[in-house]
């Protein structure tokens, strides 16, 4: 049952961390073409 209990954690820290960078990476893209967006709208 260790193997099992260690597999199963691995598996739940997996899902964590790719659901994580699923939501923030959008963001993080959201935010750099917002920021650029605003330098040109200042610039101009």
């Amino acid at each position: 049952m260790p193997f099992f209990e260690k597999l199963l954690f691995k598996f739940i820290r997996f899902k964590l961390i790719f659901g994580f960078l699923i939501v923030m990476l959008p963001l993080i893209v959201f935010l750099l073409y917002n920021n650029f967006y605003a330098i040109e709208v200042v610039r101009n």
